[in-house]
């Protein structure tokens, strides 16, 4: 049986349990310096999740996480986009609703698959 290389799986108790994924949806990012994409999801204070970015071709996808209070980061950030792909983790800080943009660094717009993962 093979997985996804993208699928993490972590043991608890000796079970093995699947991420719950909190966002699997393609947005489209706009061309020009004002293009981005939202989308929302629902956490809690203390889980960690993974973002997984893949950009149609001459994308360069990375985001904003922006918590329930409207503090904000850059993840995962832009430096680290390759080959149309970019991915990180975060702890999230507060409960309640998030928001992350998508943007695209090349200015070229095209659309973006987002998935976020509550690792368990």
């Amino acid at each position: 049986m093979s997985f996804p290389s993208r699928r993490f799986v972590l043991s608890f108790n000796g079970c093995a349990q699947p991420n719950l994924v909190l966002v699997d949806e393609a947005v489209t990012v706009g061309a020009g310096g004002d293009g981005s994409a939202p989308v929302f999801f629902s956490a809690n204070a203390g889980q960690r999740i993974h973002i997984d970015l893949t950009g149609s071709a001459n994308t360069a996808p990375y985001g904003h996480l922006e918590f329930p209070n409207g503090e904000s980061i850059y993840t995962p950030e832009l430096s680290v986009t390759d080959n149309q792909t970019n991915s990180d983790g975060a702890v999230l800080p507060q409960t309640g609703q998030y928001t992350y943009v998508v943007f695209d660094s090349t200015n070229h717009g095209g659309t973006v698959n987002v998935r976020i993962e509550l690792i368990q």
